[in-house]
């Protein structure tokens, strides 16, 4: 399936293409965050188009040889696409009415130190840490609001495969697992009741 964007969408930004205010740690899941929106609900939506998976589309060190992530892009979008279409109805551009769905594979960012005007500390993570993140951002295909969203943290350098391409296996069989967790939670907050009310 093709990325095919309508006309004049509302600008993105951020690793999940839009800013994440509210992302609640799984308790049923190792190293998650998942984001629903307050306001609206899967449910709210009609259909549902996947974008292709990404696999290390801007690492930190450019890979030269993209092949075998090329070939596992495909795989995964293909798996992806199996899993999603047994139950919901799956379109082939967005339009109105239309959940859009990202997932990316991406390597862990090395943050350094950083210190706020009064020399606090900011953020602190050992430069040397590698791993990869799998995430998925599902927003309305017209407004670019984000309803939901899975962050999941890879941890080691048997998940560094931006680095080396012989540990794709070990990505691969990391999406497989983390796909079936998704796709729980996507059909559990599908089924969740409407947000109540905001009292006036």
């Amino acid at each position: 399936m093709g990325g095919c964007a309508l006309s004049a969408p509302p600008p993105r930004n951020g690793r999940y293409s839009v800013d994440i205010t509210e992302l609640h740690k799984s308790e049923r899941y190792k190293n998650t965050w998942i984001y629903r929106s307050p306001t609206r609900r899967i449910a709210d939506f009609h259909q549902f188009f996947v974008h292709p998976v990404t696999v290390y589309a801007d690492p930190v060190r450019k890979i030269k040889d993209r092949a075998r992530y090329n070939a596992l892009q495909d795989k995964l979008t293909v798996r992806t696409l199996d899993l999603m279409k047994k139950d919901h109805p799956l379109v082939d551009a967005p339009s109105e009415g239309t959940l859009e769905m990202r997932i990316s594979i991406v390597d862990l960012k090395p943050v350094v130190e950083m210190k706020d005007a009064q020399k606090n500390d900011l953020i602190r993570m050992n430069t040397a840490t590698k791993g990869s993140k799998i995430e998925i951002d599902c927003h309305d295909a017209v407004t670019n609001e984000q309803i939901f969203a899975m962050s999941t943290i890879y941890q080691g350098p048997e998940f560094a495969a931006y680095e080396n391409p012989a540990l794709l296996p070990n990505v691969e069989q990391a999406f497989d697992e983390w796909s079936t967790y998704f796709k729980a939670r996507f059909d559990e907050a599908l089924k969740s009741p409407p947000p109540l009310p905001s009292p006036r």
